[in-house]
């Protein structure tokens, strides 16, 4: 494609984690190869994206968000039954400059079917107790133009039957990214989820005509029987890492927020 505008970033760490999230539990599908994203997932997705000029791109402040109780009744913890989606920021809550790309439902079948071991992955995750996926991408509107705030952003809700399915499934994905992926550090993050963990991945390098370094973080945690996960990047020579950490670190509040609140429900 000649027009900067219209290139996807194809090579970034999101497309490669995509893969991997799909294939293991539907949670993230960011890593299993410089695949797109679309041929990752198995589902119709376009493979250009019409980039909306607008005026400049600015990064909204990061909201405090009061920290979450974790001593959730144990009733509580199995009952939630929302479709995933539900769970997920509005688009009014998602930073200044960013355009919906692909969003959709992952089935347990949906992921299997990307495995070459199907009928085992399958019955791993109907043992986890998986019930459906969502996961909603996001593309900054000025394309490559873009050069400070995010330049692309993916966030998952995952629903199981019970919280320990959750949590089986978030510990044998973040084992296999840390033995599988790129990455450069990982910690936690204060007052997310019933557990979580920020990764920071190695750098990448966008898809554009002239070849851009990103660095890219996402944070996976679980709150009652929902697994969820946000992964952004943004250019690194214009963009400092913890403006990236924290506004990830507000988009994953607003949805564990959401969570928890259905639990009183």
């Amino acid at each position: 494609m000649s027009n900067s505008q219209d290139r996807h970033w194809t090579n970034s760490p999101l497309v490669a984690i995509l893969g991997l999230i799909a294939s293991l539990i539907g949670i993230y599908a960011f890593f299993s190869g410089n695949e797109n994203l679309g041929e990752t997932l198995a589902l119709a997705t376009p493979t250009e994206h019409k980039i909306i000029n607008s005026s400049e791109y600015t990064v909204l402040p990061t909201e405090i968000i009061n920290p979450i109780p974790t001593d959730i009744p144990q009733e509580l913890l199995v009952s939630l039954s929302k479709p995933p989606k539900e769970y997920l920021p509005a688009n009014s809550e998602i930073t200044d400059g960013m355009k919906v790309s692909e969003e959709t439902v992952t089935t347990n079948e949906d992921i299997a079917k990307l495995r070459d071991d199907p009928v085992q992955i399958l019955q791993q995750i109907n043992e986890w107790g998986r019930v459906s996926g969502y996961w909603k991408s996001y593309l900054n509107q000025d394309g490559c133009e873009a050069k400070t705030g995010l330049r692309e952003l993916t966030m998952q809700t995952v629903l199981f039957s019970t919280s320990k399915g959750a949590q089986n499934a978030y510990l044998f994905y973040n084992q296999e990214q840390k033995e599988t992926s790129e990455i450069d550090r990982f910690e936690s993050a204060p007052s997310v989820g019933d557990q979580n963990e920020l990764i920071y991945f190695s750098d990448g390098e966008s898809d554009c005509e002239t070849l851009e370094q990103l660095q890219c973080i996402s944070i996976n945690f679980t709150r009652a029987n929902v697994l969820g996960s946000v992964y952004a990047c943004s250019l690194k020579n214009e963009n400092s890492e913890n403006e990236l950490k924290q506004e990830i670190l507000r988009l994953a509040k607003i949805m564990d927020l959401n969570i928890f609140a259905s639990t009183s429900q």
